[in-house]
């Protein structure tokens, strides 16, 4: 809560992973200020005040919010990560957690990564388990959005959690969804609600199953199968194999 004053003579300001950084330029790169010159440009006042986070929902995150204090409300983990910490026990990687917010019938509205360091003191602490909000440093990897705790005492959920999968009701199944393909494109429009599920059989993990996901009807004696087009580089750490998944058609296309 203290307000600092920087001096920016001499400093520089330059993109970093997608993210606006300032520090000093050399050797053809941005770097930090060094501990013998950090008192030359940032100058601390006598002035500390109540640090109010800013009310937002995950679906209203842009880039005009990157590098505030932000406060999101009913919000809770994906329940795989129930039990896990928030880092990695065992060495320094990075470790991204999902949280996810709900409107007032326990819809799912939308997602966001919790981005944890494995140098955090506070990444042997299990996630709990409750809805409520959480409170963090809203920033980016290019163009993934990612929160920042800056302590476990911003996160409360104290709250029952939302069996969303509850209010999911499949309602076409992967073999009638092939059936409707004729030859040419799709579109499965807006309103027509249409939701399937399905069992994951693969992981790209190794590396073979790059930006798709592919699903089937049954866990055993499968009648239909089909594959899911997304576009990320780790699939793998949201979808295992074994876990069962709801797909939302609205506003896809089949081809």
């Amino acid at each position: 809560g203290r307000k600092i004053f920087i001096k920016l003579k001499g400093l520089a300001i330059d993109y970093s992973y997608g993210s606006l950084q300032i520090g000093k330029f050399s050797s053809n790169e941005l770097n930090g200020i060094s501990s013998f010159e950090v008192d030359n440009y940032v100058i601390r006042s006598c002035e500390v005040a109540e640090i109010i986070p800013k009310k937002v929902q995950i679906s209203e995150l842009n880039k005009d919010l990157l590098e505030m204090l932000i406060e999101l409300e009913n919000v809770q983990f994906r329940k795989k990560a129930i039990g896990e910490s928030y880092g990695n026990v065992d060495n320094t990687a990075t470790v991204n957690r999902k949280l996810q917010s709900f409107n007032s019938d326990c819809n799912l509205l939308s997602e966001v990564l919790l981005r944890n360091s494995g140098y955090a003191k506070f990444k042997n602490e299990l996630i709990p388990e409750g809805k409520g909000s959480v409170i963090a440093i809203f920033s980016n990897y290019y163009n993934d959005f990612q929160l920042y705790l800056r302590d476990t005492e911003d996160v409360k959920l104290t709250e029952e959690r939302c069996d969303y999968l509850a209010t999911l009701t499949p309602n076409i199944t992967l073999s009638e969804i092939k059936n409707l393909f004729q030859g040419a494109r799709l579109e499965f429009g807006v309103q027509n609600n249409y939701i399937t599920e399905g069992f994951v059989i693969s992981s790209h993990e190794l590396g073979n199953f790059k930006n798709r996901l592919v699903i089937q009807d049954n866990n055993e004696n499968p009648i239909a199968g089909i594959q899911i087009l997304i576009e990320s580089e780790a699939i793998f750490e949201n979808f295992s194999i074994g876990d069962k998944v709801f797909l939302k058609l609205d506003k896809l296309y089949l081809d």
